[in-house]
């Protein structure tokens, strides 16, 4: 330091560029991209590349991934900050950060994917055409038992764990299960068939291998009944009735909320009353509905709300109860494992709930509401499968957002003119894709060979072997169409006595079989066909 100039003696002192600090060496450019990708997750940002996410990645290692989400998600909630937007983010960028575990198992992606390719162009083998042949259940969603089976049919050697990190890659909605687009998606330089290999992996059949689930509900337990005989199935019928009766949840009456909401529940029948109730139909609960008004559903939506209603057609009294409504009911129509909060509002004692599907086969079409932070029972909505739905085309119609309110922002939808069920969301924008079904009819029937994986049923092939036909035969006849009642012949004819019998001769006088009166016990005629719709008939 040396006095200012123009001072005499004693002034103030300034200081020069050479009494300064040195300054600091210039970081290395993968500490700078360390440092910034760092400031902006603790500042809330989303969008990162992948090579900051795993930069990001590489300094998180130590946290696990829920507790780096979970952390996350809580200071976007503080800040005011759009979660909505991360929930949507299923892959790349920020999700790799929270969701990946470390470095490794993006190689593992990586080198997995590649060798899988690599075996696929040397054998010729199409991407469309393979992904048909693992997916053994041809519903359109690859577990990880039938990627692990398909892995080792191509010779591709993995662990478990291994397995599970090279479906994540691949899964872009992160739900556990791979569509025919990620699957193609990962190999976007092969072809989706080859004619040399297509007839070939047209009729290979794999078991899945025996390995944990990522999906939802994968490991939950089903409850056990008696088996449903196909014919008795075949007599449900399920349709959709317009309802009139309702309970109200939620009304913005005598609140601060600038627009007017109320939500209702169907009354319909009380499920967790099933198993004794006697009766023949039932009606089940899809969801709740939400009315921007006062008004109740059957008035203040566009048409009057639809409610599902199973019924056993096979029982024709009126006060007779159906055997099999219980387990028809529970195993094509079950209740969510349990649910997650969709959106809440502690100031409106508001708390909006999202099921959890039993299994990757269903799908919950709803939504449904309480008055406190604690999750609703599972028997409050059922789940319906998703082989039954297909995709809304009609977009979700917004019904209520809180403009205006405290806490977390929020919207609540409608879903299609169909079914009009309740959706919230975080957020004022519109529903993910992913959120909105409909059922693909209004009314139809259960289909026995259609719902062999879903429903516990009797085997009719069983009885058909035990009464003379050959396992071929047996299962040639209960693959047809008209399955359940060539079983039916199957029954008439080993009740038949045998020839020569006691049975036999006994049975002569009434000649059930067109013998000759006298005969003997002749040999009975086998049954055509083209009578099998009259011996059915005949045998009912």
């Amino acid at each position: 330091p040396k006095p200012a100039p123009g001072g005499g003696g004693g002034g103030a002192i300034s200081f020069t560029a050479a009494a300064s600090v040195e300054p600091f060496p210039r970081a290395p450019r993968l500490q700078l991209d360390s440092a910034v990708s760092a400031f902006r997750f603790i500042d809330s940002q989303l969008a990162f590349t992948e090579r900051h996410a795993r930069l990001l990645l590489r300094m998180l290692r130590l946290d696990a991934p829920q507790d780096r989400r979970k952390w996350f998600q809580d200071v976007c909630g503080c800040r005011r900050r759009p979660q909505n937007k991360l929930i949507n983010i299923k892959r790349g960028g920020i999700a790799t950060a929270v969701n990946v575990e470390d470095e490794y198992h993006l190689l593992v992606q990586a080198a997995t994917l590649w060798r899988v390719g690599r075996e696929m162009s040397h054998r010729q083998l199409g991407t469309h055409d393979l992904y048909h042949a693992f997916n053994g259940k041809r519903d359109g969603y690859l577990t990880c038992g039938e990627l692990a089976a398909g892995l080792a049919w191509l010779g591709v050697k993995v662990s478990e764990d291994d397995l599970h990190a090279f479906l994540r890659g691949l899964d872009s909605n992160a739900d556990g299960l791979l569509t025919l687009d990620e699957w193609a998606a990962g190999f976007p330089l092969l072809a989706e068939s080859e004619p040399a290999t297509h007839e070939a992996l047209a009729t290979l059949s794999l078991k899945p291998k025996q390995v944990r689930e990522l999906f939802e509900g994968a490991t939950a337990k089903k409850k056990e009944f008696a088996p449903v005989p196909p014919d008795r199935l075949a007599k449900f019928k399920f349709k959709l009735h317009a309802h009139k009766a309702y309970t109200q949840i939620f009304t913005s009456k005598r609140t601060d909320l600038r627009e007017q909401l109320t939500l209702w529940e169907p009354d319909v029948d009380d499920r967790s009353k099933l198993l004794s109730a006697k009766k023949a139909r039932f009606k089940v609960c899809l969801g709740h509905y939400a009315v921007g008004g006062s008004e109740s559903p059957a008035r203040g939506l566009r048409t009057a709300p639809m409610v599902l209603e199973v019924t056993d057609t096979s029982i024709t009294m009126g006060l007779s109860a159906s055997e099999h409504l219980a387990a028809v009911v529970e195993q094509l129509l079950p209740p969510p494992l349990r649910y997650r909060l969709a959106w809440h509002s502690e100031e409106h004692e508001l708390w909006v709930w999202r099921a959890v599907p039993p299994g990757a086969a269903f799908l919950a079409l709803g939504m449904v509401a309480t008055r406190s932070e604690e999750p609703p029972p599972p028997h409050a909505m059922c789940c319906v499968p998703r082989r039954w739905c297909v995709r809304d085309a009609e977009r979700p119609r917004a019904i209520w957002k809180d403009s205006g309110g405290a806490g977390r922002p929020g919207s609540i939808w409608a879903t299609g003119i169909q079914l009009q069920l309740m959706l919230a969301v975080l957020g004022h924008d519109p529903p993910p894709a992913d959120l909105a079904w409909r059922l693909g009819t209004d009314r139809w029937y259960a289909v026995p060979e259609r719902l062999r994986d879903l429903i516990e049923t009797v085997d009719p092939r069983a009885s058909m072997v035990g009464g003379g036909w050959t396992p071929r035969e047996a299962e040639a006849a209960t693959t047809s169409a008209d399955g359940w009642l060539a079983s039916k012949k199957l029954e008439l004819q080993a009740r038949q006595p045998p020839p020569g019998s006691v049975q036999a001769s006994l049975a002569q006088s009434d000649n059930p079989w067109g013998s000759a009166p006298g005969g003997g016990g002749t040999v009975p005629e086998p049954v055509s066909p083209g009578g099998l719709l009259a011996l059915a008939a005949e045998a009912d």
